[in-house]
């Protein structure tokens, strides 16, 4: 693929957004793989849909149950409280947990067809490292002139807003969103903010990450907001905080 080189200015339509919905990331013990009933107990704040996609990850030393593969994608089939069943999936019942466990969570990120726009704020706290002078002034009496304070930059706030358009789609990933406002458990919402959004060229395609820019990371919804008349479509604003930044514009964090 050609090297990007234009110098022309980005907009609107050259980003999008990408996101994990929440209370969609759990730790497994090996009790909670139930060959009997081919189940996965996910516990009663969860929020797995049918049809979410879904990857398991080892930690320390435990073992997945073999009728699983670490890091392969499956489908949620069906929801019933906190148990869940994968698609084509046969539950064993034979994994491990040593010293670890298993963490189930939705992958890969999915691109939201409703935000009209978003909005990101970052800031930095401003740290005071002014000292005493370390020796003594030309002057008689004093410094003549005014000590200049000293700041270096501390740790940063991430913060900001989506705009979405309302849908009557059950299916609808920015619905979903809205919904996960008001969750007690947010674990596993995260969000993918692209400001240039580049195809992988795949089918179907996907955002090429090394020659794309966003911002991403975990996040939190701090609050929800709308606004309804017969004259406009119906829009509402998401405010979230980012808890992590795993990408900043073009270059990864962890």
């Amino acid at each position: 693929m050609p090297v990007a080189c234009s110098s022309a200015s980005l907009t609107g339509s050259s980003g999008a957004v990408y996101f994990t919905p929440a209370a969609t990331k759990f730790c497994l013990l090996a009790a909670d793989f139930d060959d009997s009933g081919n189940t996965i107990d996910v516990g009663y704040v969860h929020d797995f849909r049918v049809g979410d996609p879904v990857v398991f990850t080892v930690e320390g030393t435990a073992t997945i149950d073999s009728g699983l593969t670490a890091s392969q994608a499956y489908n949620v089939a069906t929801v019933a409280d906190n148990l869940i069943t994968l698609s084509g999936v046969t539950i064993a019942g034979d994994g491990t947990d040593g010293n670890g466990h298993i963490n189930i969570m939705y992958s890969p990120a999915a691109t939201i067809c409703e935000v009209g726009e978003f909005s990101l704020d970052y800031s930095r706290t401003e740290l005071d490292v002014s000292t005493l002078p370390c020796g003594v002034s030309d002057s008689a009496g004093g410094n003549k002139w005014a000590l200049i304070k000293k700041t270096q930059p501390g740790p940063a706030e991430v913060g900001g807003t989506l705009t979405l358009y309302l849908t009557n789609s059950q299916s609808s990933l920015g619905n979903r969103l809205q919904e996960s406002v008001h969750l007690n458990n947010q674990d596993g919402a995260s969000v993918k903010l692209y400001l240039d959004a580049v195809s992988d060229g795949a089918t179907p395609p996907q955002p090429d990450d090394v020659s794309s820019k966003f911002v991403a990371g975990d996040v939190q919804f701090m609050g929800w907001s709308v606004s309804v008349n017969p004259d406009d479509p119906t829009q509402s604003e998401v405010a979230f905080k980012m808890t992590s930044i795993t990408h900043w514009i073009g270059q990864s964090t962890v």
